[in-house]
């Protein structure tokens, strides 16, 4: 039974594989034949994307060849193309020829006629070059056909010059081009007479070097036409060289050469494959018996403008606002800007630099005067003075030498207060206001940690976005191209070009909507850092795992994993924030203040305050009228008796000690009132930290719902956006192939573009929420010391020990 079983299986084997075999013996051979102009980069991805879209049309069919030794690179002048193109037409091995090259293309259609089938893929203008045109588009020649090209120096120019109005325009081109095709400088007169202009044919070669001393100086703007002959590093250095002079370039072959440092171009990088798929399609046409003679030659023009903002900046020449959003932006941020931060230096560049906070802490310092000005009252006063004085003669006659005409008379007063219930009083009050100025500080540099930090996140948000948008605009625009291919195979009329247009303009308005969104958070961020507003840094993305924020550690995970503990993490953290809030220790404070305040006023009522006085007066001088005693005579049965004898002048030094007590008795109730507004304000200050304690429980627990809300979408806006990607992807594919409609495409482009969003605000949604909660509870973890991290978990693991 097993025997027949594998007999059977073998007799099925064969039968399968018997006809595949067949298959493959009855494939015919196609060996195809190709001249170029020359062997460069180009040519050799244009054979290599010829060989691979022929082999996967015919491989059904035919055992496609393209062997080395039909693969002809000429050496760049007309000698030798003609003699490789002559080659390929007397082997006849090889079935078809294909010629690329400008050069190679126009020696092929000077051939007349055509043993085999031949395919030339660079013609620029028909009529200049006079090849065979009838009025259906093709050659007429049998076994002939051509492709003009897509890419267009006439319209290159016109793009060119509404870019950068240019006077007079070097265009470059290698030298045999213009030994073997003098058509070309009629093809470039009748254009720039046309937009009134001058320009001069440039010959290159090899040599950037020698192709930049050809730049005349009175030409300012270059155009890189056929420089095919330059290596990938002489065409860079060429680039470099024009973009050091400061001319605005402008580039035949559109992004590639772009992307080396050319100012624009609008060919897209889309052509080559455009060219070898056409080319592959006329070669099967061709030995499935039709005749090239009929085939079109037109290859519909496609643009895109593509502008290198790296080289704008460079030759610091600036298309204007329209122009550029109708460009693809490449090198839009700049590489060479020297100021990169990341959360945590954003962070304590703002607790270091921030002006509300620098006001904060000068309040702060400025409260230190006020307790050493309270201090003061309770300090001893010492004051020196220093008078002169005249009086008139009658009074000082008068005085009986105690007020001379003329006096100086120096005075020093001593004062200290031995006891104050007022001033002390005040000292207790002004150190706990200055605490309230600490905690004051303390929450601006909250505040500000979190501004600063939220900004930060707002321009990754924004960056991000920015992306997206010039990611729906390229899909957009690739949906455009699908609709006009569309409408040329009958899948669709008009209406679906209208549309694309219409949702490009509006794409464009949200790309500049978020560009503006994104300069509007990088001048927000240097104002809050104190930078010059317009200066340019880099943020750097954040990455959870390998950030300072506490979800990098995986411990707070194990607080969180259900409902209960969950829970009690809530309770936790509004422990802390009652703990740490610089809000409640700032209403702490003023309460303090306030009793001290009731304590003083009480304490006026029974306690005197008493100061020890001193003074001494001392006279330097004294003169005129009433400086000695004056001259009594009285007379007398004796004989006359001199009063004057018995008054003396007092001396030069006054002086006196005192101690000086006081006790207001009554004050028509001021003291009364100040202690009800005292008792007021405490009541009212108390019932504010409860409500702050409120507040603080609802604030923490919302954010902390929202932070744990924000974790879980994470992977859920992921999931989604992988999800709409790939909708995406089938429905535009269906699209192309004309089986869904414009709206369903739409939908699903709309859907896609929201989930990316979506994933990526998730991320900086989590942080904002995380950070907002930290906030919160008066902390954050990313700014604390290791040591502060350890306590911390410490803290937790015992309360959740005790719960």
């Amino acid at each position: 039974m097993n025997k027949l079983l594998g007999l059977s299986g073998l007799w099925l084997l064969v039968f399968v594989a018997l006809p595949v075999c067949l298959q493959a013996q009855n494939k015919k051979p196609l060996t195809i034949g190709i001249v170029t102009d020359g062997k460069w980069a180009g040519s050799e991805r244009f054979v290599q994307a010829l060989q691979n879209e022929t082999q996967a049309l015919l491989k059904n069919e035919y055992e496609v060849s393209f062997a080395k030794q039909y693969i002809l690179h000429s050496q760049w002048t007309a000698k030798s193309i003609k003699k490789n193109i002559a080659q390929l037409m007397q082997n006849r091995a090889v079935e078809a020829i294909v010629g690329v090259g400008p050069v190679t293309s126009q020696l092929l259609a000077n051939q007349g006629s055509y043993p085999k089938p031949t395919i030339a893929t660079t013609v620029i203008n028909p009529e200049l070059q006079k090849l065979p045109l009838t009025k259906q588009n093709t050659s007429g020649v049998k076994n002939f056909t051509y492709l003009v090209s897509p890419y267009a120096p006439k319209r290159d120019l016109e793009v060119f010059h509404q870019l950068y109005p240019f006077k007079k325009v070097g265009i470059l081109l290698y030298d045999e081009i213009l030994k073997a095709m003098p058509f070309v400088k009629t093809y470039f007169e009748q254009k720039t007479q046309q937009m009134g202009v001058q320009f001069e044919l440039i010959p290159t070669n090899t040599s950037a070097r020698q192709a930049l001393a050809n730049i005349g100086k009175d030409i300012d703007a270059v155009y890189l036409g056929a420089i095919f002959r330059m290596s990938p590093n002489e065409t860079q250095q060429l680039i470099q060289g024009i973009n050091e002079r400061k001319l605005p370039s402008f580039a035949l072959l559109g992004t590639p050469d772009v992307q080396r440092g050319a100012m624009a171009g609008i060919a897209p990088p889309s052509n080559p494959k455009r060219i070898s798929r056409r080319v592959a399609l006329n070669i099967q046409r061709s030995v499935s018996g039709e005749n090239p003679a009929n085939f079109s030659v037109n290859l519909p023009f496609k643009e895109r403008l593509v502008i290198n903002m790296a080289t704008v900046r460079a030759i610091d020449y600036y298309p204007t606002w329209s122009q550029l959003s109708e460009a693809e932006l490449i090198n839009e941020d700049k590489q060479n800007i020297g100021r990169k931060v990341n959360l945590k230096q954003v962070a304590d560049e703002a607790i270091k630099a921030n002006l509300e906070l620098k006001v904060a802490q000068q309040n702060v310092a400025s409260g230190f005067t006020n307790i050493r000005n309270a201090q003061s009252n309770l300090r001893p006063r010492v004051e020196v003075s220093a008078s002169g004085r005249m009086i008139d003669k009658d009074r000082a006659a008068s005085s009986f030498g105690n007020q001379p005409e003329y006096a100086t008379i120096g005075s020093v007063s001593f004062t200290q207060v031995l006891l104050s219930p007022k001033a002390q009083g005040n000292v207790n009050v002004q150190r706990q206001l200055q605490q309230g100025r600490e905690h004051q500080r303390q929450q601006t540099r909250l505040d500000v940690v979190l501004q600063a930090t939220q900004s930060y996140l707002n321009i990754l948000r924004a960056k991000t976005l920015e992306n997206i948008q010039k990611d729906n605009l390229r899909l957009t625009r690739r949906n455009l191209e699908l609709a006009r291919t569309r409408k040329a195979v009958g899948y669709s009329g008009p209406s679906d070009l209208y549309r694309w247009e219409s949702q490009i303009a509006l794409t464009k308005k949200d790309l500049i909507d978020t560009q503006a969104q994104l300069k509007l958070a990088a001048i927000n961020l240097n104002q809050l850092l104190n930078r010059p507003i317009n200066e340019e840094f880099v943020a750097e993305e954040i990455n959870l795992k390998n950030s300072s924020l506490i979800v990098a550690n995986p411990q707070i995970f194990h607080y969180i994993d259900n409902p209960k503990k969950y829970q009690i993490l809530g309770d936790f953290l509004v422990e802390e924030g009652i703990r740490n809030l610089p809000e409640i220790k700032q209403l702490d404070a003023a309460i303090a203040a306030q009793k001290s305040l009731r304590l003083l006023t009480r304490r006026q009522n029974y306690t005197p305050t008493i100061a020890l006085q001193a003074g001494a007066d001392y006279l330097f001088y004294r003169g005129g009228e009433g400086v000695g005693a004056p001259s009594i005579v009285i007379p007398s049965a004796a004989g006359n008796v001199n009063l004057s004898d018995n008054f003396s002048s007092p001396d030069k030094l006054n002086w006196q000690v005192g101690v000086k007590a006081s006790l207001p008795i009554i004050n028509g109730g001021q003291r009364r009132a100040e202690l009800q507004k005292t008792n007021i304000e405490i009541l009212k200050m108390e019932a504010q930290k409860q409500d702050l304690i409120l507040k603080l429980k609802q604030r923490i627990m919302a954010s902390l719902a929202l932070t744990r809300a924000a974790y879980s979408s994470i992977q859920l806006t992921q999931a989604a956006e992988k999800a709409a990607s790939k909708n995406f992807d089938l429905v535009q594919d269906a699209y192309s192939k004309g089986v869904v409609s414009i709206i369903q495409l739409i939908d699903a482009q709309n859907a896609a573009i929201k989930s990316e969003q979506f994933a990526s605000n998730a991320v900086y949604e989590f942080i904002i929420q995380l950070l907002a909660l930290e906030r919160a509870k008066g902390s954050y973890y990313f700014l604390a010391s290791a040591d502060q991290q350890s306590d911390y978990f410490n803290r937790l693991e015992t309360y959740f020990k005790g719960n």
